[in-house]
């Protein structure tokens, strides 16, 4: 799946419920250490790709742009 670009006046207006903030520590994974950083902070949100529903990461799976540059 290619990288989603949304603008953030677009993210804000995603539910409440299905947007959110990365709070959750994962300890229970063994390279957390490594990949905390990655995680921690990024804005997430939760996005329908082929009649699943998908948890997507800021800067992993999408960006947040603003409008000069979204692209069609």
């Amino acid at each position: 799946m290619e990288k989603l670009q949304i603008t953030l006046e677009a993210y804000n207006k995603i539910h409440p419920d299905n947007r959110g903030v990365w709070k959750t520590e994962r300890w229970d994974l063994p390279d957390w250490k490594e990949k905390r950083e990655r995680y921690m902070g990024k804005r997430t949100m939760l996005y329908k790709l082929n009649g699943a529903t998908c948890l997507l990461i800021e800067g992993i799976s999408f960006d947040i742009i603003d409008n000069q540059t979204k692209t069609a």
